[in-house]
């Protein structure tokens, strides 16, 4: 099975294919596990990076996330807490 082109590496004069399986097209949810459509907006929790929609955004100060726990995470976290 042949790789798109845009998942294809040149390197010195050789072409070589990625290990990656070819896209689906269509990306999902990672809270309620829905795929969405190329029209479905999915954006990004700032603190744990999971894609989530629109009907899962958990809206705090103004701000979107994934689950209420990184909202609160978000600005409520101490910062001693973290390690260097």
């Amino acid at each position: 099975m042949a790789l798109p082109a845009s998942f294809r590496l040149a390197l010195g004069g050789a072409r070589r294919e990625c290990a990656v399986g070819e896209p689906t097209g269509q990306a999902a949810c990672e809270v309620c596990e829905q795929p969405k459509t190329d029209g479905d907006e999915l954006s990004r929790c700032p603190i744990c990076f999971k894609s989530y929609c629109k009907e899962c955004a958990y809206l705090f100060s103004g701000r979107t996330f994934c689950s209420q726990h990184c909202g609160e995470y978000f600005f409520f976290a101490n910062p001693e807490d973290e390690e260097v």
